[in-house]
């Protein structure tokens, strides 16, 4: 499992061994209150209080690799821990941010497909429906 913390550290572990097995940070790093889990189980994305959602990769020879190319921007969520999706097919990232909006990347190039004004306060979460 993954743990994030305030100190701007992701800890990886597993389960029944209470040692560190990667540890991960860097200078660029905020802390990451939210994540979520690709469904080709190869990546996971955390919500970064920077205005940044970033990605690791899963796969065995790039376990916890940042993944450069997969770091999506445009959505502020600073002070927030805006809650993040991706769709069941993996074609899409979402992310509420702090003025209301809904983002929505396109997961191949992390463009932005789409943002509408969800709510009028902070939209603190987005889900995919299953279908």
């Amino acid at each position: 499992f993954v743990s994030s913390s305030d100190d701007k550290t992701l800890c990886v572990w597993e389960v029944g061994v209470p040692v560190v097995i990667k540890y991960v940070s860097d200078p660029q790093m905020f802390s990451m209150p939210m994540c979520c889990i690709h469904p080709s189980l190869n990546y996971i994305s955390y919500q970064s209080m920077r205005n940044e959602i970033w990605t690791y990769s899963l796969k065995e020879r790039e376990f916890f690799k940042s993944m450069k190319t997969k770091k999506f921007t445009g959505h502020l969520v600073a002070g927030y821990a805006c809650g993040l999706s991706i769709s069941p097919d993996g074609r899409f990232i979402a992310s509420g941010d702090s003025q209301g909006r809904a983002f929505f990347w396109d997961w191949k190039s992390a463009r932005i497909v789409n943002a509408i004004q969800a709510h009028n306060k902070v939209c603190v979460g987005v889900e995919w429906h299953p279908t």
